[in-house]
């Protein structure tokens, strides 16, 4: 994987950065690309596939990101809606493009790929000078 570290140059090896106080603006909603793995900052992951119309039972059809969450030891497919898209329940701030992602026949498929790629990535926080 490529470097994809904008913070620091002391980085020895290679990963993905994300700030716990990142001040850069986060990927509006017309930037997106449907089918595409982001790094995202919400409540539940820090990983997610942008679905412009996600279908799911009992939720609003606001675009959100498509996430692995793990919760009362399940792990099953959730989204996250855009912070943009609803200020009240959005709670994903999309801030770097990773890929595109590949066709899935299943649901379990895409679960695994994004488990798979949350083992893949090496998150790290930098923590800038004055905080």
């Amino acid at each position: 994987m490529k470097h994809l570290c904008k913070y620091s140059d002391n980085c020895e090896i290679e990963h993905l950065c994300i700030l716990s106080q990142d001040n850069r603006k986060w990927i509006s909603v017309e930037q997106l690309k449907e089918g595409y793995l982001y790094t995202i900052r919400a409540r539940n992951s820090m990983l997610g596939i942008w679905n412009p119309n996600p279908k799911f039972v009992g939720q609003n059809d606001t675009g959100g990101f498509e996430i692995s969450r793990f919760k009362h030891g399940r792990n099953c497919i959730f989204v996250e809606y855009h912070y943009d898209l609803d200020k009240m329940f959005g709670t994903a701030k999309p801030y770097d493009e990773i890929e595109k992602v590949p066709e899935f026949e299943s649901s379990k498929e895409k679960l695994d790929y994004l488990n798979r790629k949350a083992k893949e990535l090496i998150f790290c926080r930098h923590i800038e000078e004055g905080d």
